[in-house]
């Protein structure tokens, strides 16, 4: 019996919850496994409980012989068969970010891989980071990519006037995912501020908490009405905004993948991004490149991107192949394999 870990996935679910949600609906239905799907309540303090869950909780419903597959770095040291999934080790090196996480990752999470029977690494600068971090055999991490998150747009009326109302029908950048310290805003206010551009608007899509109030203040304190920040948008708008957007920006200094540049080459917007390990393997010449550390860079490649034509339509002609390298079928094809190997 193989028990797929979907402990991360909830109602509304972000990153690694659509990761696991995608993957769990394609291997359920393309396997011959013998399996069960094992979910947690939704409750509060849902950090702490889901720690508990899967270390005490998660052994209590296995048999020996079942193999635990986790769609998440979650998982327990009282079974012996198991697998995990590690997206990125940001908590390790952004400490004061993520406290909690900073101290499970530091001091649980290597407990729970000497149980593993194998890691599968969501890419291989992934892959690279557990080694850093972790005394583990490089033959027992298997990268295994994402799945591009494929958005639909439908246009309507409705979605036509809520942009317009949105952008006071002007030009615009959107940045999506932005609630983190490591998601680099402020330096991204301090490039729109060098821009000089009142004609052209940056929206900034996150869930308010005190990172983004902060960024939100200092935006207001430099006078930049163009910069609005958007604290939910439903996934039918977040598309549309993403398709008409001039490029979706995405400075962040560390990521384990990267979702929100796939999500705008599927309704075939660009991207302005980091020049980082990650970046630059997942997304190849199928972006724009800046320094995410140099304000002057960041403004530098903003402007290109706004007034080059011929870049943004070479740009642009590579995301179908962009998109389709990353499929969830594919994803979850392999993971089959890994679980295949390591079931008996």
């Amino acid at each position: 019996m193989v028990i797929f870990n979907a402990s991360m996935l909830n109602k509304n679910p972000t990153g690694v919850g659509i990761y696991s949600r995608k993957l769990i609906d394609i291997i359920s239905k393309n396997t011959l496994l013998k399996f069960k799907i094992l979910f947690i309540a939704e409750t509060r303090f849902i950090s702490i409980y889901r720690l508990l869950w899967n270390f005490f909780c998660l052994p209590l419903k296995a048999k020996k012989g079942d193999l635990i597959f986790s769609f998440s770095t979650h998982g327990t040291p009282f079974h012996k068969k198991q697998i995990i999934t590690i997206h990125d080790l940001i908590c390790l090196n952004f400490p004061e970010q993520h406290k909690f996480q900073y101290y499970y990752f530091k001091y649980l999470v290597p407990f729970i891989l000497k149980s593993c029977k194998h890691i599968v690494a969501i890419s291989e600068f992934t892959k690279s980071e557990i080694l850093k971090f972790y005394d583990i055999p490089k033959d027992k991490i298997s990268v295994i990519h994402n799945g591009a998150n494929i958005i639909n747009y439908n246009p309507s009326e409705s979605i036509e006037n809520k942009i317009a109302e949105i952008t006071n029908n002007r030009p615009f950048f959107i940045t999506v995912g932005a609630a983190y310290s490591h998601k680099n805003m402020f330096r991204l206010i301090e490039a729109v501020e060098l821009l000089n551009n009142k004609e052209i608007v940056f929206l900034i899509v996150g869930k308010k908490n005190e990172y983004l109030q902060s960024v939100e203040n200092f935006a207001s304190g430099k006078n930049l009405d163009q910069v609005k920040f958007l604290n939910y948008v439903d996934d039918n708008l977040l598309a549309g905004l993403y398709a008409k957007a001039i490029a979706n920006i995405y400075l962040s200094l560390y990521e384990g993948f990267g979702f929100p540049p796939l999500e705008a080459a599927s309704v075939g917007s660009l991207s302005i991004v980091s020049d980082i390990p990650v970046m630059r393997e997942i997304y190849a010449d199928s972006v724009k490149y800046v320094n995410p550390l140099n304000i002057n860079d960041i403004a530098a490649g903003i402007k290109d991107i706004i007034h080059n034509e011929e870049e943004r339509s070479v740009i642009k002609s590579m995301l179908p192949e962009l998109v389709k390298k990353y499929s969830w079928e594919e994803s979850a094809r392999l993971n089959i394999k890994v679980i295949e190997k390591f079931q008996n």
